[in-house]
């Protein structure tokens, strides 16, 4: 690899282990990590979207305690 290839690689490094940590925080919401087996996309959607507002709520609590 270049010294240039090598450079975008790292920086593509980081950000998927930001990525791959939201997800995996997202996970801790049991249902969201186990098969899940309602038929509507819709729902699926929403129980994601609340998964992640719980993650994002822990980590407001983390990095800004009260």
């Amino acid at each position: 690899m270049t010294d240039v290839q090598r450079t975008d690689n790292c920086a593509h490094a980081r950000r998927r282990v930001k990525v791959e940590h939201a997800i995996s925080g997202a996970k801790r919401l049991g249902c969201v990590a186990q098969a899940f087996r309602n038929k509507s996309n819709a729902f699926n959607d929403r129980v994601m979207a609340i998964a992640c507002v719980i993650w994002n709520w822990h980590l407001t609590q983390i990095l800004n305690p009260v």
